[in-house]
């Protein structure tokens, strides 16, 4: 096996892993909303919000701390593995002379960047919007916690 075939076959592992990482982030933040907004069906079933909805509004909170956390984790896993395609592609390009492909393709990425925003800015990553995604279960937990105790309150303001 020559070296660029021995590179090649490693680039593609390497491709290969992130979109895999990347599979899992999705799938699991879309199951992670989806168990997130059972739990605020189940929450909002009787129309109202109470003491016997803290435990559940508890769990969603960390439901969505965790989410978080596991959405980060995935996205350093595939930033790892791109890396390691980056060098692999970057070796095998050396290996059978083909040193003009980066280039052309760092000013590919130029040229694209200096075209207007067709949404939102280029600042805004996708992975940080993936991120904050489940983090949206976690606010909207603290926001009915917060909820159930004003309730709560009125509910003894009026009692006295």
């Amino acid at each position: 096996m020559h070296r660029a075939e021995l590179l090649m076959r490693m680039y593609e592992e390497q491709t290969t892993q992130a979109r895999q990482h990347e599979s899992l982030r999705v799938n699991f933040v879309s199951i992670l909303l989806t168990f997130g907004s059972i739990l605020l069906a189940v929450v909002g079933y009787d129309s109202q919000v109470s003491l016997y909805d803290i435990p559940i509004l508890i769990f969603l909170f960390f439901v969505g701390v965790f989410g978080y956390v596991a959405s980060l984790k995935h996205y350093e896993r595939n930033r790892l593995h791109v890396k390691r395609a980056k060098i692999m592609r970057e070796m095998a390009e050396a290996a059978i002379g083909a040193d003009d492909i980066g280039p052309a393709l760092y000013i590919a990425r130029k040229e694209h960047e200096a075209e207007p925003y067709l949404f939102l800015k280029r600042k805004v990553r996708v992975k940080t919007l993936w991120a904050l995604a489940p983090l949206l279960l976690s606010v909207t937990s603290v926001v009915m916690l917060i909820l159930v105790a004003v309730i709560e309150v009125f509910k003894m303001l009026c009692d006295v």
